[in-house]
């Protein structure tokens, strides 16, 4: 009896230390790229705290080393689109290049649904906040030092994104540059 007792006690202490390690790690750490036996990397899940406005790593995802470009993106809309944004479409338009830099055009689009991008993640400055920061600080990924875009641009509905008609997505306004933010 006790020793099952001490095989409780020991597996429960082991699993609150990889929780506790687990949680610091995500979120503490700014950015990590890990790699696995099979060649993939672990990019990070960005999101911004609504109370201390910190950046913070909500997850992961696992690439390959030699997938393209274009399919990480798309890997990375997608994941953002069901993990953050409540399934809103974030469409990738295209990568142009331009003056020797790869420029990301992204579309926001609404969908059949109570949730909105209008509604329920442009309001507010604390909401305009969080949402520009965080489709900003997922897709230039600053940190990551692969073959990356250098800029993005955001629409609305095929419009672009500016301050006449979204006071809180000040950040989302115009070309965004990698190094900039």
């Amino acid at each position: 009896m006790k020793s099952n007792m001490y095989k409780i006690l020991g597996i429960v202490a082991l699993l609150s230390i990889s929780f506790l390690c687990g949680y610091q790690w995500r979120t503490k750490c700014s950015y990590q790229v890990e790699t696995d036996t099979i060649n993939k990397l672990f990019l990070p899940v960005y999101s911004i705290d609504p109370n201390s406005y910190e950046t913070r790593i909500l997850d992961s995802i696992k690439i390959g080393d030699e997938e393209p470009l274009s399919d990480i993106l798309k890997t990375i809309s997608v994941h953002l689109s069901r993990k953050v944004f409540y399934n809103l479409p974030i469409l990738l338009d295209s990568i142009i290049i331009q003056d020797d830099k790869k420029i990301l055009y992204i579309n926001l689009i609404e969908s059949i649904g109570k949730k909105k991008w209008n509604r329920n993640l442009f309001q507010g400055s604390t909401g305009g906040y969080i949402t520009s920061n965080t489709l900003l600080e997922n897709f230039l990924q600053r940190d990551y030092h692969g073959e990356w875009i250098d800029g993005v641009h955001f629409s609305y509905e095929g419009v672009p994104i500016t301050g006449d008609y979204f006071d809180h997505m000040g950040s989302l306004h115009g070309l965004m540059w990698r190094d900039s933010i």
